[in-house]
């Protein structure tokens, strides 16, 4: 109601009781193209993958809106145990990138296995170190916010 009749909102749900980052669970990089977290499938709609994760199989579910997107599975973060995080998870290292613009992504410097996946993925990687700000409840998706914007408002969903 807030928003116009230019925006809509979909709900999705996902298996984890204690969400708060979106961008550390589902993160559209493209049209076409989006980020999973492993550990927190969606659950909302029909399987559109299947994985493993910690030697368990996985179905990773979508509505009918997604029909024929890519979905890439997160690496398990590099992080170690003891760095310290505030309303994060260690998820925050390989799943709160940041898209620059399509195609063209900023990983965290440290997280050698997901610049490789990016690559194999076709994405241009910017590696950048930024483990010192997880502390605070983030990465580079939450440390940002748009200014300006170009382009125009488009639906991926039509």
């Amino acid at each position: 109601r807030h928003l116009g009749d230019d925006y809509r909102i979909h709900v999705l749900d996902f298996k984890d009781r204690n969400a708060m980052h979106i961008d550390g669970t589902f993160v559209p990089l493209m049209e076409g193209k989006l980020l999973a977290n492993p550990y927190r499938p969606c659950v909302t709609g029909k399987p559109v993958k299947t994985y493993s994760y910690k030697d368990k199989e996985y179905e990773y579910r979508l509505p009918e809106m997604f029909k024929g997107w890519e979905v890439f599975v997160a690496p398990t973060p590099e992080l170690p145990p003891t760095h310290p995080l505030f309303f994060t998870s260690p998820w925050t290292a390989t799943c709160n990138v940041l898209v620059v613009r399509p195609g063209v992504v900023i990983v965290e410097a440290h997280e050698k296995p997901a610049q490789r996946l990016f690559k194999e993925w076709g994405f241009e990687v910017i590696p950048v170190p930024f483990r010192n700000f997880m502390p605070f409840g983030g990465s580079f998706h939450c440390a940002t916010c748009d200014v300006r914007r170009t382009g125009t408002l488009k639906s991926y969903f039509d």
